[in-house]
């Protein structure tokens, strides 16, 4: 199973959900729709209690799906190492999350956001 899409990947004919959108942020000038972003629809979110998951088990407590959520690098090794271990789709979520996070990189930005809905 595959969570998480490119903007080229997404299909806004056949979902009407929203997305969540994980984008670097080094000035407060997010757009929206980014070329480079990630995205998981709502809906795909929603199946894995991802608000619930990120929240109770620490690996991102301040998550708010509803409005931005900053993740800096000790955070994201932190959240990265909870759903590793937590394994199955958790471990899958995270590994196409630091596919994205290798390619882009911390050495070239502070932080990534997820925008919410």
């Amino acid at each position: 199973m595959r969570y998480w899409n490119t903007y080229e990947e997404l299909d806004f004919d056949t979902h009407s959900t929203f997305y969540l959108q994980v984008a670097w942020c080094d000035d407060s000038n997010l757009d929206f729709w980014g070329q480079d972003y990630l995205y998981i629809s709502g809906d795909l979110f929603d199946s894995l209690d991802g608000m619930r998951v990120l929240r109770q088990s620490g690996a991102l407590p301040d998550f708010d799906f509803y409005d931005n959520t900053v993740v800096y690098k000790e955070d994201w090794e932190r959240m990265k190492q909870i759903l590793t271990d937590m394994g199955g789709e958790y471990e899958i979520f995270v590994s196409e999350i630091a596919q994205w996070v290798g390619v882009n990189g911390f050495d070239n930005h502070k932080s990534f956001v997820i925008i919410g809905v």
